[in-house]
């Protein structure tokens, strides 16, 4: 196996294959519970390129912004239906990739290297949006569905769309990107007879209902009890894996570019291996796939 290459065996070798830069070293480690999903951990060095670098094999697209920056909504609108994307990067009849967030717009860092093959596009979402209005976002090309990609602020939005939107969505990736509380919230919370955590903003329910692929990224230093609860409560999904960044409390596009990178390439990957096994469809039955 050549250096900057990494290999995850979900029940068996050659299951899921990702080639990475050279920033992330990642490698696989069993975890004691026998319903445990998948885990990977991720060494974090410091990537010194700009956010995102520029990873072989990937392009801006036809559409990406002349300065390095994706083009804002007014070249993106139409696309929505009424939900306006804040930019859109890569090949137009590619694999769509959607990455939801609350106000902070920092997932257009990543769309200045899009791999071929796919069109990823970021929207601004609130959690009480129905996930209806997004649906016309989830193009389905050429039988390949969409991936979506959350952090904790649009988790339960990203969980809706998995659910109520499953003929469309093909893998989904929820990032940690808030740390969770410190030391001293947790100190003060007590003092007031209170919880510093936060409940997950999505029902047990939905969670079992999802049938994809799904991938958690998380900080080993995070206090956030989220990826915890996920991990709990995707019992359905056809894969469950758990990337850890080393030394992170939240995992950011302007902090781990190359880290969120190898892990989307590696779900999209699932994705598209899992519809080859079951002949190209990717609205196959389910098949949990377990360590």
């Amino acid at each position: 196996m050549r250096p900057g290459f990494f290999r995850i065996g979900l029940l068996r070798p050659g299951f899921l294959d990702a080639g990475f830069g050279a920033t992330a070293s990642m490698r696989a480690r069993r975890v004691p519970r026998p319903s445990h999903p998948q885990s990977a951990l991720i060494d974090g060095r410091p990537d010194n390129r700009p956010d995102g670098g520029s990873d072989g094999g990937s392009h801006g697209g036809s559409h990406g912004g002349s300065d390095g920056r994706p083009p804002g909504p007014a070249a993106a609108g139409a696309l929505a239906g009424g939900i306006m994307p804040d930019a859109i990067a890569g090949e137009p009849n590619g694999r769509r990739v959607l990455f939801l967030h609350r106000g902070a717009g920092a997932w257009w860092r990543l769309l200045h290297a899009v791999p071929v093959g796919q069109e990823w596009l970021t929207a601004e979402v609130v959690p009480t949006m129905a996930a209806a209005r997004l649906r016309p976002l989830l193009s389905v090309r050429g039988g390949r569905k969409a991936v979506v990609v959350a952090g904790i602020g649009s988790l339960a939005l990203a969980v809706r769309l998995a659910v109520d939107c499953a003929d469309s969505v093909g893998g989904l990736m929820v990032v940690e990107d808030e740390g969770g509380p410190t030391a001293w919230q947790r100190r003060v919370a007590g003092w007031l007879g209170q919880t510093a955590d936060q409940p997950l903003p999505v029902a047990d329910g939905d969670l079992q209902a999802i049938r994809v692929p799904v991938t958690l990224v998380r900080g080993t230093d995070s206090t956030n009890q989220a990826m915890e609860l996920l991990e709990r409560g995707l019992t359905g999904c056809r894969t469950l894996t758990v990337v850890e960044v080393s030394g992170a409390r939240g995992v950011r596009p302007r902090t781990h570019p190359a880290e969120l990178r190898a892990a989307l390439t590696a779900l999209v990957n699932a994705v598209e291996r899992g519809a080859m096994e079951r002949g190209g469809n990717e609205r196959g039955p389910l098949e949990r796939r377990a360590r």
